[in-house]
């Protein structure tokens, strides 16, 4: 009775047998499609730029402010470009911005404040009056000379 109504309905099982080996065929090819077709239109936009440079910024959370920590990041950044982007880096350069901070001074009230690195910018720069600053802290005239009872910000 089975083999009479498979004879019979051959065609309605060989219909349902190739609609589930597309669907799931489709199923399986959707990603690799989506991220080539990802890639493709990065490619037309990259070919579409009117300059030949193009600035790519990397944002990045808990970085400590140390110079080991700094060039960890920068090496780690130097790789990801090699291996994602093979000669498409001519230069770069790392700049650090921190967010904000309470900064204060002696002489001045509290004010919101923030950290900055620029590598290179001493050897790229001209100073027309006073230096880049340096790694020491130096106490300036203004702590040199504050009274040793003046209440200390917070």
């Amino acid at each position: 009775m089975l083999l009479k109504r498979l004879k019979r309905d051959w065609t309605v099982l060989l219909g349902v047998f190739f609609g589930m080996l597309l669907a799931t065929s489709l199923v399986a090819a959707a990603p690799v499609y989506l991220r080539a077709l990802d890639r493709l239109a990065f490619s037309v936009a990259l070919d579409r730029l009117e300059s030949p440079h193009l600035n790519i910024n990397v944002f990045g959370t808990s970085v400590p402010l140390d110079h080991a920590s700094l060039d960890e990041a920068g090496r780690a950044i130097a790789d990801a470009s090699e291996t994602h982007m093979r000669g498409a880096v001519s230069s770069s350069v790392q700049y650090f911005k921190s967010p904000l901070f309470l900064a204060w001074s002696p002489s001045r009230p509290p004010s919101r404040g923030y950290l900055q690195h620029l590598a290179g910018l001493a050897e790229h720069s001209t100073f027309v009056v006073g230096r880049p600053a340096g790694e020491d802290i130096v106490p300036g005239p203004a702590l040199r000379s504050r009274p040793s009872s003046a209440p200390r910000p917070p």
